[in-house]
């Protein structure tokens, strides 16, 4: 791992607008907190919107009671957030060299279609040190943690980044972003997060990709992987119960599918013969 040191800026200047990719999850909630409250650093805001996810609008809607929290906690805080910038999935031109890419990189292991769609936002609106809040434990970690550089900021809130000589392979698909939170696990953001005081706004934040009721259903990728990385609290009675029995449902499924799809056609069969 290579290591990076930036220059202090000037003491008179304003601090940099920080560029933050913002899904009203975990992560990305506590960089934009440890930001605005104990860091007074104004922060633009980026959200794709995918219309067809069940949790986009519960996302949006997070977002909402996070801001006004922030507003309460902590009077003044809120305005250094910026009003959010709103991109739908389908206002994204096709890029080739990102999306074969990410083919190769997922032929190493698993790796998901959203950065397909973040590399080439960044790309497409020339977004300039945009935050990508991948952490420690994060499956994509284990793509760019052999290959980043380690930047020292003069506040202390230092990055990793994918060093330019890299840019031309296929961790370019990551070139660009900067990765804030690559040392952190979720249970070390809570520890912090409450140390600093604002745990309370991060139990606000969203992560279900397919809620049920308004609640997070416990079987999608985020719920499971939340519950792996220490968080099951964050989700209710029925969920954890169903994320305990969906795997047991799920082999019954396949093992029952066979049979099922050919009773399916005996029936269709028969019920063509008696017109």
């Amino acid at each position: 791992m290579k290591f990076v040191v930036v220059s202090p800026p000037d003491a008179v200047s304003a601090p940099e607008t920080v560029q933050l990719l913002w899904t009203a999850g975990w992560d990305s909630t506590y960089r934009l907190l440890d930001l605005v409250v104990r860091r007074q650093r104004p922060v633009q805001p980026h959200y794709l919107v995918d219309p067809e996810r069940a949790g986009a609008l519960s996302e949006l809607r997070a977002m909402r009671l996070i801001r006004r929290q922030v507003a309460e906690d902590y009077p003044g805080s809120d305005a250094l957030i910026l009003p959010t910038r709103l991109t739908l999935l389908d206002a994204l031109a096709p890029d080739r060299h990102v999306t074969d890419s990410l083919a190769r990189l997922r032929i190493r292991g698993h790796l998901g279609l959203q950065y397909d769609w973040l590399a080439r936002y960044r790309r497409q609106f020339a977004v300039r040190g945009l935050e990508l809040c991948i952490h420690a434990d994060d499956r994509a970690e284990a793509f760019v943690r052999s290959e980043i550089e380690q930047v020292f900021t003069p506040d202390g809130s230092g990055y990793w980044r994918v060093p330019a000589d890299a840019s031309d392979t296929d961790l370019g698909l990551f070139a660009g972003f900067r990765f804030p939170l690559l040392d952190l696990t979720k249970t070390e953001m809570r520890r912090r997060a409450r140390a600093a005081g604002f745990e309370r706004i991060m139990n606000l934040t969203w992560f279900c990709h397919t809620p049920r009721r308004g609640q997070p259903c416990g079987t999608c990728n985020p719920c499971r992987y939340a519950i792996a990385e220490g968080m099951a609290d964050r989700l209710p009675v029925r969920a954890l119960l169903r994320h305990r029995v969906y795997p047991t449902l799920r082999m019954v499924r396949r093992a029952w599918a066979p049979g099922r799809r050919l009773a399916v056609n005996l029936a269709r069969r028969w019920l063509t013969t008696q017109r």
